[in-house]
């Protein structure tokens, strides 16, 4: 996995020299606190590091340089990269040392994609532990499920590694919050991010969740909001 300045295996899932847990991200609102402070002082504020948290990797009019360059142009200190080949992440890892974060996922299918099966659990545990992957997700659509057996081993390798899971799921729909609060609930050590903010829920039933599930967190990609929410 070597050959390019600056990468390691082991430093791949460290952003800003820090593991990737609340702890570092307590210490980044730290920072962007002290920065506002010194902007209230008339001080030169230090620079705001931008994560992008939810990218998929452009396969269908990109190529990976181009899509690497324009998250680079738009400023993006790091990114969540989102794709269904271990390969192809790993490739650009080593690419883009300290500046790609490698995310398994299970949507967007493509000719070498990890399938959502019986070995999947297993193969996600190994790809964490090797570093070649940092988070899974997006799980999304169809596919998330807090019954589906293969979906239960991810997130109990996901666990076990120390690795978030991203999950896309319409909470317009009763049985999908209930299977989000099952999930969150089976599985109080893994880290669970919510994609798209709920796509459709509104401010009082995320408020509801994230204050019941304290391992239950939100990105905020690209929503889908109903007329008049």
């Amino acid at each position: 996995l070597g050959g390019h300045p600056g990468y390691s295996p082991q430093r791949v899932c460290q952003p800003f020299g820090q593991d990737l847990t609340r702890k570092s991200m307590g210490a980044l609102f730290a920072m962007a606190c002290t920065a506002l402070s010194a902007v209230s002082h008339g001080a030169e504020p230090a620079p705001l590091a931008f994560v992008d948290a939810h990218t998929h990797l452009m396969v269908e009019n990109l190529t990976h340089d181009e899509e690497i360059a324009l998250l680079k142009k738009a400023g993006i200190a790091r990114v969540v990269l989102m794709h269904t080949e271990p390969g192809a992440l790993a490739a650009l890892a080593r690419q883009h040392p300290g500046f790609v974060i490698p995310s398994l996922s299970f949507t967007r299918p493509a000719a070498n994609s990890v399938k959502l099966d019986e070995k999947a659990g297993a193969l996600v545990g190994a790809l964490i532990a090797d570093h070649a992957i940092c988070s899974v997700g997006e799980i999304g659509g169809g596919n998330f499920s807090a019954s589906s057996e293969p979906v239960r081993a991810i997130f109990g390798a996901a666990a076990a590694g120390g690795a978030p899971v991203n999950v896309h799921t319409d909470l317009a729909i009763p049985e999908n919050i209930a299977a989000v609060e099952q999930a969150v609930s089976a599985h109080p050590k893994l880290q669970f991010v919510l994609a798209h903010l709920g796509w459709t829920a509104g401010p009082e039933l995320i408020g509801r969740l994230l204050d019941a599930h304290p391992n239950l967190h939100t990105d905020m990609s690209i929503r889908l909001d109903p007329p008049g929410s």
